[in-house]
């Protein structure tokens, strides 16, 4: 084959490759479903705080948030961190050891050990650990 014969299977191969812009509408589509879930377990997330919150200080079910500022426990307002830590200690013996720390690490090492594979388990008990343990902690007001 001449040397004209070659570059025209090559301009053709080259014709047949698909441009770059072709997945564009499938990212797109693929990132608006992850922004919307991600904020719809963020919105959650932040609900079962406000739900641990009023059962621990208010002792009523409701997504409301409010101070607990605003309790009338009196002094037993420093056992409900105890006992929201106890939760979380029983959660994390009983349920799965991976629910203790930061997050980061734990996700990291999905990520390098188990082909980003996380356990069922482990995504429903770490955010439920966390909400009960940031529910049950007394803040006060920062502002004068």
């Amino acid at each position: 084959m001449n040397e004209s014969g070659v570059r025209a299977i090559r301009a053709g191969a080259m014709a047949l490759q698909p441009t770059p812009g072709y997945r564009l509408g499938f990212v797109s589509f693929a990132a608006a479903v992850i922004g919307f879930t991600a904020g719809l377990i963020a919105f959650v997330l932040y609900n079962l705080i406000g739900l641990f919150t009023n059962l621990a200080f208010y002792h009523e079910c409701s997504f409301h948030f409010r101070s607990p500022e605003a309790n009338h426990l009196g002094p037993w307002v420093i056992v409900t961190p105890v006992v929201g830590g106890l939760i979380v200690g029983v959660m994390a013996k009983y349920g799965s050891d991976k629910i203790k720390g930061h997050g980061i690490p734990e996700a990291m090492e999905a990520v390098l050990k188990s082909n980003s594979r996380i356990e069922a388990k482990v995504a429903i008990l770490k955010p439920l650990s966390a909400a009960i343990a940031i529910g049950t902690i007394r803040k006060r007001k920062t502002h004068p």
